[in-house]
């Protein structure tokens, strides 16, 4: 079906996907994905690999795990131009660079990113954090191909670039004062960003964004500023 009227497969005949199946549909595109990630290294895709498997040591060729990966950014990608109007922000405030905010102020780092509909701007942080976790697991091509040791850097820094933009993202939506049933949805994407960015700034945002969660709705996230602390190597003092 199509997600919106002004597609060219849309034949006015039927109705457009509705939000809840809009949503439903990107649940089971991050479950591939995350399947992906998880048994992408098995050779007979058992997860967790069986040792004991006679393929199970075994790796898939780099090309098989790279088309693979093409295969779902294209399906994601498909799903995002195809959303209808109520998926897009209703508003976007741009960071504020002119001095009337501290510059630690998340106003100073972050744009705020409004929806009119809580459920379309949860699924979008999922979508931003879909988008991260792929990227993240793209395989290189093969080295057959005898890519150049500036190739492999551009594509590296092209991929940070992007992961930093949707981490952006995902926490400009915490930044539009959405409702409670968008928080609690949020935890895991904002850990998801909070896991890629390097700004001691930005780190600390994300950390007070998580504690919001839990002293206004009673939502445990400890869990998750735990998480960070122990892989960014902080400790209580540099909070």
């Amino acid at each position: 079906m199509s997600s919106k009227p002004d597609d060219a497969n849309y034949s006015g005949q039927e109705s457009c996907m509705r939000e809840d199946m809009i949503s439903n549909a990107l649940v089971w595109l991050l479950s591939k994905i995350i399947n992906y990630t998880a048994s992408g290294d098995s050779i007979d895709h058992v997860f967790p690999q069986n040792l004991a498997s006679p393929n199970g040591t075994l790796g898939i060729n780099q090309m098989v795990l790279l088309q693979r990966w093409k295969e779902l950014d294209k399906e994601l990608d498909v799903w995002y131009h195809g959303l209808p109007d109520t998926f897009k922000p209703c508003a976007r405030l741009p960071p504020l660079s002119d001095g009337s905010v501290p510059p630690d102020s998340p106003r100073a780092v972050f744009s705020e990113i409004w929806y009119s509909i809580p459920m379309c701007a949860s699924t979008m942080q999922s979508y931003h954090m879909a988008k991260i976790i792929l990227l993240l697991n793209k395989p290189q091509e093969s080295t057959s191909r005898r890519s150049t040791i500036s190739h492999r850097l551009g594509s590296y820094r092209s991929t940070e670039q992007e992961v930093r933009s949707h981490s952006h993202e995902i926490c400009g939506i915490a930044l539009g004062r959405p409702e409670g049933s968008v928080r609690i949805h949020q935890v895991q994407p904002l850990f998801v960003a909070g896991s890629c960015l390097i700004e001691d700034h930005e780190r600390r945002i994300i950390l007070g964004l998580l504690r919001g969660v839990e002293s206004d709705l009673g939502w445990a996230t400890d869990y998750r500023v735990k998480d960070l602390l122990n892989d960014w190597g902080w400790d209580s003092s540099q909070i």
